[in-house]
């Protein structure tokens, strides 16, 4: 018994071993085509994307008579026809990227295994004849099994364009708190991550062969059923070699970065050093993100070939065909036609920005303490806002609640289970009862005094100090909130000193319609396009994935400011600076302080530069 689990240990890892080799030699026999071909196709497709996500929403925009689109006509924009047919386009022509890519790059592994070269031409032809046969009816599944079960499973990326569902920060918060829905999301990932791992080998017998991808499907349920978790197993084992290496190579290079800091007069400070361990990461985070589809696609091939066992497919790949069967010299006029079309309305769009005046130097973004600081005291509470004070933030934001006695409280939720283990709601309690709830507990034992405080005795501690962001958490309970909040924040004559933002429009109808003076801002979790025309708002706070140049510009042009929220991670400040927010909203107030002083300032060819590298991160 021993002896057969040694043996079948030793055959597993020499089967392994053969298969490394094989995909090394695959890469290794087409590396210069290989990073020529992702180069140029990342650009070409950063470039399409972004090109046809504008004119889409531009038509989209015009045919519902919107200017803008946010959480108060989200649905409304969504659920037009127009909409809906426009987003079905923008998805097939992602999901033909998609196809093009990894087509060509399996044409490529492919006639390496014949001991052939491939060439450019061959690979661009492949993918944009296997893009081509999506259009027949008996391949339409390929559409569903793209667009919606591989971004939904998070299963490995197989293109530089892989379509990836994330889950928004604040969506993904509120999963993993509540127990039955974090298994919930958690067994249907796992459902569809089976139904994927099932399916993973139609890709290459629809895209080598001659096959439907319905026809493909049924072949790889039948290759995938003795293979399964060699599969899953190798393709998981290649992505975490892959990552240590690249991890590696970044680690190597900081390193050796740091050593030569003394001896260089180039690098002539800390920021200096900082800044180029920073564009090393970047960098080496691009190309981890370009050539890792290179490696999964490789990884796939390998085996796919080494469990078919037949190999008559492979003469369906003769090099010589796919260069034959070029495009029409009309058709080729035309989709360059085409693009350049997309690319004058883009740059027809974009003239206002491009053409506006620029200061010599971007300007630093505000810090924005969210909920105080809530990295290092309980979210909303004073230790919370006075270590905010202490560390120099610019600006604080805080949440409200309206107890069952009127009083305004400052707290994020009507129900206090999170913070304090008890199922109560604000609304239905007085100040004296709630004053009795320990709510710094839950954050460390150090904290366990601390008790939920008054929007008074808050607004007290900031009184000619920094600017309070008020943000109304509106619900059915809320009788007379928003005259009650504007009677605390004129009592201590902060008026000039507060700015009251929400989730919902209506607070901040009220607001405007009790004091036209106070200056409102619309928080938003998605926005789009013209949003300075939304009425009752001043200012806006934009989660900081819908934050791009354009938007902010609109925002300045009509006398606003536009703040992101919530960044708690140092890899999209750069970006943020560059698109010229006034204030970016994190829970670690000292992190973003040493963020923004490694930031770039330069205004012009440097910015435009730096946009453009965190847009093909982006797109």
């Amino acid at each position: 018994m021993r002896r057969r689990v040694q043996k079948s240990i030793s055959r597993f890892f020499t089967e392994m071993f053969l298969l490394f080799r094989k995909s090394f030699m695959m890469i290794y026999k087409n590396f210069f085509l290989i990073v020529a071909f992702l180069i140029i196709y990342s650009v070409f497709n950063i470039a399409l994307t972004y090109m046809l996500v504008n004119f889409l929403t531009s038509i989209a925009l015009k045919l519902t008579g919107f200017t803008y689109i946010g959480p108060d006509n989200m649905l409304k924009f969504i659920r037009a026809p127009g909409t809906i047919l426009l987003l079905l386009l923008l998805s097939i022509c992602m999901c033909l990227l998609h196809i093009m890519e990894m087509s060509s790059l399996m044409h490529a592994y492919s006639l390496s295994m014949t001991g052939r070269k491939a060439t450019l031409k061959g690979m661009i032809s492949a993918g944009i004849l296997s893009s081509a046969k999506t259009f027949h009816p008996r391949n339409w599944l390929i559409l569903p099994f793209i667009l919606i079960l591989m971004p939904l499973s998070g299963f490995f990326s197989f293109s530089f364009n892989s379509l990836q569902a994330n889950i928004p920060g604040f969506v993904q918060e509120f999963i993993n708190e509540n127990k039955l829905y974090h298994i919930l999301y958690l067994g249907f990932d796992f459902i569809l991550l089976l139904i994927v791992i099932t399916y993973i080998y139609a890709m290459n017998f629809y895209l080598l062969g001659n096959k439907s991808f319905s026809d493909s499907c049924k072949e790889s349920r039948k290759l995938i059923s003795k293979h399964r978790i060699i599969t899953v197993f190798y393709m998981w084992f290649a992505a975490v070699l892959f990552s240590i290496i690249v991890t590696g190579i970044t680690t190597a290079a900081t390193t050796v970065l740091h050593e030569l800091t003394t001896l260089s007069p180039i690098i002539k400070s800390k920021t200096d050093e900082l800044r180029l361990a920073h564009w090393i990461v970047v960098t080496n985070d691009f190309m981890a993100y370009i050539t890792a589809p290179a490696i999964n696609v490789a990884s796939l091939t390998t085996l796919f070939f080494h469990y078919l066992k037949e190999k008559p497919m492979i003469s369906l790949l003769k090099n010589e065909d796919y260069e034959e069967r070029m495009l029409s010299r009309r058709l080729a006029l035309s989709l360059i036609a085409a693009l350049i079309g997309l690319l004058s309305f883009t740059l027809y769009n974009s003239f206002p920005y491009f053409l506006a005046p620029k200061n010599e130097e971007l300007s630093r973004p505000a810090i924005v303490a969210h909920r105080g600081d809530s990295v290092n005291a309980p979210e909303n509470t004073r230790p919370a806002f006075e270590l905010a004070l202490l560390e120099n933030a610019d600006w604080v934001e805080l949440d409200v609640e309206q107890t069952s006695d009127g009083e305004i409280v400052v707290c994020h939720d009507d129900n206090l289970q999170r913070i304090c283990g008890k199922k109560l709601y604000v609304h239905n309690l007085t100040l004296p009862e709630i004053r009795q709830l320990d709510i710094g507990s839950w954050f460390s034992k150090d904290f366990s005094d601390v008790r939920i405080s008054t929007l008074d005795e808050i607004l007290k501690l900031y009184k000619n100090q920094i600017p309070v962001q008020i943000e109304i958490k509106y619900s059915g309970y809320n009788n007379r909130l928003e005259e009650n909040i504007l009677k605390i924040v004129n009592k201590n004559g902060m008026h000039d000193q507060v700015i009251i933002t929400s989730l919902k429009s209506k607070p901040l109808k009220r607001i405007k319609e009790l004091d036209p003076t106070m200056i409102t801002t619309y928080s938003m979790f998605f926005s789009w396009q013209h949003i300075e025309d939304i009425p009752y708002s001043d200012y806006y706070t934009v989660e900081e994935s819908n934050i791009d140049p354009m938007l902010v510009y609109n925002v300045h042009s009509a006398g606003g400011k536009i703040f992101a929220w919530t960044v708690n991670s140092e890899d999209s400040v750069q970006y943020l600076v560059d698109c010229e927010v006034d204030g970016i909203l994190t829970d670690d107030p000292n992190m973003m302080k040493k963020a923004l002083e490694n930031c770039k300032y330069t205004s012009g060819i440097q910015q435009y530069f730096r946009l453009f590298t965190d847009a093909m991160r982006k797109y």
